[in-house]
């Protein structure tokens, strides 16, 4: 690169959004998360002029006009729950401890597994905890879902909110399905 290299060229060849759209972005990731949490300090503070700045943030978001699918459907279901079926839970693969186990050895048995359930709507999901951040990540078909999640969450949280991800993925039609976590 030249010192007269325009800016949006150095940007698509390092593979970078330009510095605007990572602006609008961050700024969309704080307003929506400061608006999540009411023990956020922003909520404590008289409104002051970084209200502007907030209002416009949320006015960006707003002028994206994103279909948004809402991720927590409220499902007004006809049919009570305590009559649907329950769900069969295999937990033949917890007998084994994953550390001490080499992985052919879980690949195999879940591939046995995963032999007597087809032909099936398979979807898998996991939850992470480590330094860097929480998140969870849920893989269906073609589709892949990836969640951040606030620091604070626990892993169980993560990886219920990971199941409750893949539950929304499936559709109505899918008779028979698979949530591999």
């Amino acid at each position: 690169a030249f010192r007269s290299s325009p800016i949006e060229s150095l940007n698509v060849d390092a593979g970078e959004l330009p510095l605007s759209y990572r602006r609008s972005i961050l700024g969309m990731r704080y307003a929506a998360k400061t608006k999540a949490s009411n023990s956020h300090p922003r909520h404590s503070h008289p409104q002051s002029s970084r209200r502007n700045s907030i209002n416009m943030i949320q006015f960006d978001l707003l002028n994206l006009s994103l279909n948004l699918p809402k991720f927590q459907n409220e499902n007004n279901s006809i049919q009570e729950p305590w009559t649907l079926p329950s769900p069969v839970i295999c937990l033949s693969l917890t007998k084994n401890i994953k550390k001490s186990s080499p992985p052919h050895e879980f690949f195999s048995a879940f591939s046995e597994i995963m032999v007597n359930l087809s032909p099936c709507h398979i979807t898998y999901c996991d939850g992470s905890k480590s330094n860097e951040g929480v998140g969870c990540a849920v893989v269906s078909r073609r589709d892949v879902f990836k969640f951040s999640l606030p620091k604070e969450t626990s892993i169980f949280t993560t990886e219920l909110f990971a199941i409750l991800a893949s539950l929304n993925v499936i559709t109505p039609t899918e008779d028979t399905f698979v949530v591999c976590s």
